[in-house]
């Protein structure tokens, strides 16, 4: 028994991780791959019975996975971006919910010839998307950055709002009278959301005291913060659960990404402090310098999900330019690097959907003779206008022309 149940285990992270990378390296939503696995492992052979491998422990195990997937995709979003697209995403979400709500409802009636209050949960149920399915897509499609973001937002808020209008939709169909059903209906939305977002919220407060204060070391920090969004899980109401970690997730980096920046500052009084210490002194003075180079990094990283493609050589150079169509500037250098910095220009520009192309030489041209933030060289304009072309070409745009 023992020997099963560790066989049933291995199996099913050989085959999680197997299919992404497998997914990776074929250039497919590694969400088809995960399905086809889980149904030939699961119903098709019968090789994996969940229910009789995690027996009780089925559930929480599923919920557990669920909040933390949700945990990790709220710490990717970031608010200031929803000064720019704040209202596509909510007018996503509403219509969106209520479309696929009503749509979904009608074909289970209609069509599948379901009961009516059964269609109505199903077409709830099919709400919830989820950052499991879009994140994998957008890693293969690759949009723009401003899709990119309207849709990442969209995935990973969906699934609590989908999961509780899913709820409530079921406690409605138990309630014995209409007006009881109303009653329970307003009460259960308003104790999730106060109790989702009281949950998240002080979980996050707690985190940004213990860090602020140093009460946690370094090394700890990931491990304590997954801690207390664990603790915010423990629930009784698993959605209650998702939302508060949801909350907690997004709470928990802008405060990060807030203290990171008042760290870096320095006052008046310290400034002149440290030109005094340091004046004069050779290992201050680089250790300045250091300190200088990676914060024009870390900035120089932020840019690069803005960018219109990402040129690379593609094992040691990459050079992300930028390009308003309807400006009358050249392609500007927002970011380039070489070998380690190189990689993680890429990887960022794939994650925000940035097309990157091959272009050896264009690659080597543009990081020797562009400085960052600086207009590219009439001599490589007809280089990269073709680049321009192709990548609106492929993005299905006008294409652009460097002038």
């Amino acid at each position: 028994m023992e020997e099963t149940h560790f066989i049933g285990l291995a199996t099913i992270i050989i085959l999680g991780i197997g299919a992404q990378w497998l997914a990776w390296r074929i250039r497919l939503p590694s969400i088809l791959l995960l399905l086809l696995a889980g149904f030939v492992a699961g119903p098709l052979t019968g090789f994996l019975h969940p229910d009789e491998l995690l027996g009780d422990l089925l559930f929480p195990f599923i919920s557990l996975s669920v909040g933390l997937i949700l945990f990790e995709g709220g710490m990717s979003l970031k608010l200031h971006e929803l000064r720019k697209i704040g209202s596509t995403v909510r007018n996503l979400i509403l219509v969106g919910s209520l479309v696929t709500w009503g749509v979904g409802a009608a074909a289970a009636y209609y069509i599948v010839g379901l009961d009516v209050r059964i269609s109505l949960l199903l077409g709830a149920i099919l709400i919830v998307t989820g950052p499991t399915v879009i994140i994998p897509l957008l890693r293969q499609v690759r949009p723009t950055a401003t899709v990119a973001s309207i849709l990442k937002w969209e995935s990973i808020l969906i699934d609590p709002i989908g999961a509780t209008l899913s709820l409530l939709v079921f406690e409605w169909i138990l309630a014995a009278e209409v007006n009881e059903a109303a009653t329970a209906i307003a009460i259960a939305i308003l104790k999730t959301i106060l109790a989702g977002g009281a949950f998240g919220f002080f979980g996050a407060m707690l985190i940004a005291r213990m860090l602020k204060r140093f009460w946690i070391p370094d090394y700890l920090q990931s491990p304590v913060t997954l801690m207390v969004a664990v603790g915010a899980l423990v629930r009784r109401a698993a959605i209650t659960g998702v939302l508060a970690v949801l909350v907690l997730a997004i709470f928990d980096f802008w405060f990060q990404r807030a203290q990171f920046s008042k760290d870096m500052r320095m006052s008046r009084k310290e400034i002149k402090d440290e030109h005094k210490s340091s004046d004069g002194d050779p290992m201050v003075k680089a250790r300045i310098r250091q300190v200088q180079r990676e914060s024009a990094s870390r900035r120089m990283m932020d840019d690069v999900p803005d960018a219109t493609v990402v040129v690379t050589n593609p094992t040691h150079f990459a050079v992300a330019l930028s390009y308003d169509s309807q400006g009358a500037g050249a392609p500007r250098v927002v970011a380039k690097g070489v070998d380690s910095l190189a990689r993680r220009i890429k990887d960022v520009a794939r994650e925000a959907g940035v097309l990157v192309y091959e272009d050896p030489p264009l690659a080597r041209g543009l990081h020797r003779s562009c400085e960052i933030g600086a207009e590219i060289p009439e001599d490589l304009f007809k280089a990269v206008a073709g680049v321009l072309a192709y990548v609106y070409r492929v993005q299905g745009g006008t294409p652009a022309t460097a002038q």
